[in-house]
């Protein structure tokens, strides 16, 4: 099974710690070492390289504790629905136009762990 996981870059070592946790499954996510400036240039390139991760996994999850999600979020979702995959997410999103394409639930359950 592979998981892509989409998340702001402030949850970015919680990310670490599930992916540590959770070490038989493959989990493919953000550019978590990313460093310098986030011009509109090097945005473009971390889009491009997240979305060859949703092409290669099974489901997307969305980890957003806060139920909040961000542009960045909100077009990995857009681009997630496009190409058929399914969306899951840690916390009920609270954006209406968007929530009900993406189904709430820890991952530890959907894993039946």
């Amino acid at each position: 099974m592979i998981i892509c996981i989409c998340c702001s870059s402030k949850y970015f070592k919680e990310i670490e710690k599930l992916t540590e946790k959770y070490k038989d499954i493959k989990f493919l996510i953000p550019d978590l070492n990313y460093q310098g400036p986030l011009d509109e240039k090097a945005r473009e390139k971390l889009a491009l390289k997240h979305f060859k991760k949703i092409n290669q996994s099974d489901f997307v999850y969305l980890y957003n504790p806060d139920g909040q999600i961000g542009n960045s979020c909100a077009f990995e979702i857009g681009y997630a629905l496009a190409k058929g995959k399914k969306i899951f997410s840690f916390a009920k999103i609270k954006d209406k136009g968007i929530s009900g394409f993406v189904k709430t639930k820890s991952l530890k359950s959907f894993l039946n762990f």
